[in-house]
């Protein structure tokens, strides 16, 4: 994205931070909410900027050009602001509910249950697209499995000082080690923090499914906290070297990659086995692809490879600052599919080696419903000869469609 883009897309997200704060702000001043009255307040509120600018209401006043803007903005830039719109909006919302002493509902029920709404908000920009009302949402919010992945958010269940942890990461103690869509920071040698406007509660909820559910090894979370409209993760921190380092330095053999492989393949069937079948995909629990990798999201369900390809060709056709690039690769595409439960970015830098252990595998930001060959096809992601070749013969990743999104990935990825 360029200087001029991500300008813009500043400008227009902290005008709605700003108009939901004022709204929000007024709706709750003078009284004590409920845990289910404060996140009606949200929703009211969301919608309320939304169908005011994102949808360009002719009735609302544009004294400063904001509605004149968005309405010129590509589908992509005005997805890009959404999504991270509503990310700051889930983690105000979370950190009140952190404070919140109401016991109308449990604090995991309650998270679920905006999660669910907001899932559905990322929808917004489609003609006529009504979100469902709370009421509706609250019996899939009891939904026990994914309340059990929300324990992270209370303090009960946290097992160290995250409040000081997070304080400390952030001051001169911590060690930056940065991505690039969050912070990250260590401290000592013991706790990472994890944190951004791109940080969601999404992923601590998946790590805590993968470690309930599976034997994947995966990051210990000590609890998540909620500040200044972001999410603040807190977990172990491995002590490991990621696998990307590890082939560039070309320090595995042969014989390492192989086992290295073994393990990840059978981590992947573990991970499949918990998702049953799928019509679109979706992040898990439910939800558009919305993280690092799929940033932008989608701005509509994909329920056809079609729809997956022609996603990725308009993230190619949207670098360098929307100047009318075109993708002019000649995949054929069709739908003969499978949708299986994925990690998503199985990529080397996201696998923590020990000698030739597997001993982590990090950033579930992407956990979700993607095609069959797709966990591969991100798996063999380095320029490593060894490593490539071992990956696409352990995942079975060849053949004209698996070729087709490998070659529009690589456009993209060059792009950024």
């Amino acid at each position: 994205m360029s200087v001029e883009e991500r300008t813009l897309k500043d400008i227009l997200l902290g005008k709605l931070k700003e108009d939901f704060k004022n709204l929000f702000d007024i709706s709750i001043v003078g009284r004590a909410s409920t845990k289910y009255e404060v996140a009606q307040d949200v929703c009211r509120a969301l919608l309320k900027v939304v169908v005011d600018l994102l949808r360009a209401s002719p009735n609302v006043k544009d004294d400063y050009g904001f509605r004149a803007t968005w309405t010129q903005s590509p589908e992509m830039r005005r997805m890009y602001t959404l999504s991270s719109f509503i990310n700051y909006v889930e983690a105000t919302f979370l950190e009140i509910q952190q404070s919140l002493r109401a016991d109308d509902f449990t604090l995991e029920q309650i998270a679920v249950l905006m999660h669910l709404f907001l899932a559905d908000a990322m929808l917004l920009l489609l003609p006529g697209h009504q979100c469902p009302s709370l009421d509706d949402l609250c019996t899939l919010a009891a939904e026990a499995e994914w309340c059990a992945c929300m324990t992270p958010l209370s303090s009960a269940h946290w097992s160290a000082d995250v409040v000081a942890i997070i304080e400390a990461a952030k001051g001169p103690q911590g060690q930056y080690v940065g991505l690039l869509n969050s912070s990250v920071r260590r401290l000592e040698s013991e706790f990472i923090v994890k944190y951004g406007t791109n940080v969601t509660i999404k992923e601590a909820m998946a790590m805590e499914h993968i470690r309930r559910n599976t034997t994947v090894p995966v990051p210990r979370i000590h609890g998540v906290l909620c500040q200044a409209g972001r999410v603040h993760i807190v977990m172990e921190c491995i002590d490991a070297e990621d696998l990307a380092s590890l082939l560039e330095r070309r320090a595995v053999d042969e014989d390492g990659i192989a086992e290295i492989i073994d393990q990840l393949t059978a981590s992947v069937k573990e991970i499949r086995a918990l998702g049953g079948p799928h019509q679109e995909i979706t992040s898990w629990p439910f939800g558009l692809p919305c993280s690092g990798l799929f940033n932008p999201p989608p701005y509509q369900r994909i329920t056809s490879l079609k729809e997956f390809y022609s996603y990725w060709e308009g993230r190619y056709d949207a670098a360098d600052g929307y100047r009318g690039l075109k993708w002019r690769g000649e995949g054929q595409v069709d739908d003969g599919w499978e949708l299986v439960l994925s990690h998503g970015d199985l990529a080397p830098p996201n696998i923590m080696v020990r000698g030739r252990q597997v001993v982590a595998v990090v950033d579930w930001e992407t956990y979700g419903w993607y095609p069959d060959f797709w966990e591969g096809l991100m798996a063999r992601r380095h320029h490593s000869e060894a490593w490539y070749r071992r990956v696409s013969e352990a995942m079975g990743i060849d053949g004209g469609v698996a070729e087709a999104f490998s070659q529009v990935l690589t456009a993209v990825g060059s792009k950024f």
